[in-house]
């Protein structure tokens, strides 16, 4: 496996996205959740991008120019790579190489850094599926799936289980693990007498 899905801060972090057609403005909808502060720079920009800096102004700065050897990157976390001209692409690539700074090229995926995976995320659960940019129709099929499959989990049981968790720890329990399954299997009133009673009782299994 080449490309390892991890977790990354995006506090802030500031992403320049090159491009402002329908792929840049796909990559800059997914990232939209995150901390992630955004330079997006193109000749011209989607009707939806302009909306998003309307809506998103703190967070996205639009730059009307055209991507040639004076663009400076040296700023910037992370790039994305999201134009139709390859020339640009490539040049924006070996900028991102020699500044030493982690980049994804929306047309020739198997040279970035890193990809862009499909993240659900409900309840602090976060899943990130990928196909390794071999087929992004399968991804959204099986992200719908997985989704769905979320879409059962009691979510307030799993909010109760994450508070209860804080307190084991704080409490410096044991077996916090073996609690934590036990109890995932109980209904929120059984979790809810287990978190008063663990007030009361610090020798609670």
């Amino acid at each position: 496996m080449r490309y390892y899905p991890i977790n990354i801060d995006t506090l802030d972090r500031k992403v320049l996205i090159a491009g402002g057609g329908k792929v840049a403005e796909r990559k800059l909808k997914t990232l939209l959740d995150t901390e992630f502060i955004f330079d997006i720079v193109s000749k011209s920009f989607t009707q939806t991008i302009l909306d998003l800096k309307e809506e998103f102004n703190d967070r996205i700065d639009l730059i009307k120019m055209n991507i040639d050897e004076s663009i400076s990157v040296d700023e910037y976390d992370y790039i994305i790579i999201a134009t139709d001209d390859l020339k640009a692409n490539e040049l924006l690539e070996e900028k991102a190489k020699s500044a030493n700074i982690m980049y994804v090229n929306s047309a020739v995926k198997s040279d970035s850094s890193f990809l862009m995976n499909k993240v659900i995320e409900k309840s602090n659960i976060i899943v990130s599926i990928s196909t390794s940019g071999k087929s992004p129709t399968l991804t959204k099929i099986v992200a719908a799936e997985i989704e769905a499959l979320l879409d059962k989990l009691d979510t307030k049981k799993i909010e109760k289980l994450f508070l209860l968790r804080a307190q084991l720890v704080k409490k410096e329990s044991k077996n916090i693990s073996k609690i934590i399954q036990k109890l995932y299997y109980k209904d929120i009133e059984y979790i809810d007498r287990y978190l008063e009673e663990l007030n009361e009782d610090n020798n609670r299994i």
